[in-house]
């Protein structure tokens, strides 16, 4: 009778405190600290919700930009893509070391991703944005220093990341050592849906349009020779959002967003412009495959803009969070948009049900603002 008794307590306990499970989801996004870089990961709930935030060594050193004043307060790449995922792989920026890390994340604890062997010479200096193309095993980071330029590598599971091909330049001229932006800055590296092309933003000077050059990839190699665009009325071109091979959003700080149209040849040419009221620096830009929708985040706004890519216009805002003082980079998982705020924290919008604002996770005694950028998940 005892030990039936024993064993029933045993059992009540057991429900009464069940054994934490362990998150299959994580969300990520690089510290760029110049004294030592990391991925912060937080592992996220069923809900949506986020736990704690962990920090993973990138093996290098990360990189805070200038701009007229001095070291930036936030956005330290001046880019949209420093860190992303596909698959179980995770790819990330040392903008001081100018090398890349490559991540496996394990799929029972996906916020303790490993590092695999050492960083790699990124070829240029500074790389600020990288992207990672599951058909073709490459991936390829944009380099935004005193020595600009395009450089990808091979990935495979026995040899790490080796070198394909030489260093594409970029149009970005006379930069410092750390780079003076926002402009004339790379900003976004990233592959088209069909994996059959690269593309790069670049800013340009401010004044006039900025740039973006395209690169064919065929039987697993990236081109040498960029398809180089200089869509109109599209001054600082920033963050790049694929809605087809064949149409894009571009957002620029300059008055919003462009959606833009690819060619076969992948020349570049600007169909629409899509003026945001009372905007101050949309850079940002978030979709999802399948999705109708692209988002745009404003750095000093804290609402978020939806585009419809069927009507090519403004379609819904998200009310953002007032304290969190703008959006910046950001990533949709299921039905939520993960924002990197302006002040230390992740606002978490429901796409579904967005008339409540974002919740928003605290993260001020993480450390220095300025050195987060970027955001992924798996």
């Amino acid at each position: 009778m005892k030990l039936i008794n024993a064993l029933l307590v045993t059992a009540s306990l057991t429900q009464a405190h069940p054994k934490p499970h362990k998150s299959d989801r994580a969300l990520y996004f690089l510290d760029s600290d110049p004294q030592g870089a990391s991925v912060v990961s937080l592992s996220i709930a069923k809900d949506g919700s986020l736990g704690k935030p962990q920090r993973t060594s990138t093996g290098g050193r990360g990189l805070i930009g200038n701009n007229m004043n001095g070291p930036v307060k936030m956005d330290p790449l001046f880019s949209q893509g420093s860190i992303v995922v596909s698959g179980n792989r995770l790819f990330t920026v040392n903008a001081g070391s100018n090398t890349l890390a490559a991540f496996h994340i394990p799929k029972e604890n996906p916020a303790h991703p490993v590092l695999l062997g050492e960083p790699v010479d990124t070829v240029g200096t500074a790389p600020n944005t990288v992207a990672y193309s599951r058909k073709n095993k490459l991936a390829c980071v944009a380099n935004t220093g005193t020595k600009p330029g395009v450089q990808c590598f091979t990935v495979s599971d026995c040899d790490g990341l080796k070198p394909q091909g030489n260093l594409r330049p970029l149009p970005v001229f006379h930069q410092t050592s750390p780079p003076t932006g926002p402009p004339n800055t790379v900003s976004n590296i990233l592959f088209n849906p069909s994996e059959t092309a690269l593309f790069v933003t670049i800013k340009g000077n401010g004044m006039e349009s900025g740039f973006v050059y395209a690169y064919k990839v065929e039987n697993g190699y990236v081109s040498e020779e960029a398809v180089k665009s200089q869509p109109n009325n599209l001054p600082v071109a920033f963050g790049m959002s694929f809605i087809s091979d064949a149409s894009a959003v571009v957002s620029t700080p300059a008055y919003g967003a462009a959606f833009v149209s690819i060619a076969d040849d992948l020349t570049v040419l600007t169909k629409t412009n899509i003026t945001v009221p009372k905007q101050m620096a949309t850079c940002w830009t978030a979709t999802s495959a399948g999705s109708s929708s692209v988002y745009l985040l404003d750095a000093a706004v804290p609402d978020v803009t939806t585009l419809n890519t069927e009507t090519m216009a403004i379609g819904r805002t998200l009310p953002g969070y007032a304290a969190g003082k703008g959006n910046f980079d950001a990533i949709i998982s299921g039905s939520k948009l993960y924002a990197l705020q302006a002040a230390p924290a992740i606002a978490v919008f429901d796409l579904r049900h967005n008339s409540y604002g974002p919740k928003v996770i605290d993260l001020s005694g993480l450390g220095n603002r300025a050195s987060w950028t970027g955001m992924a998940v798996y």
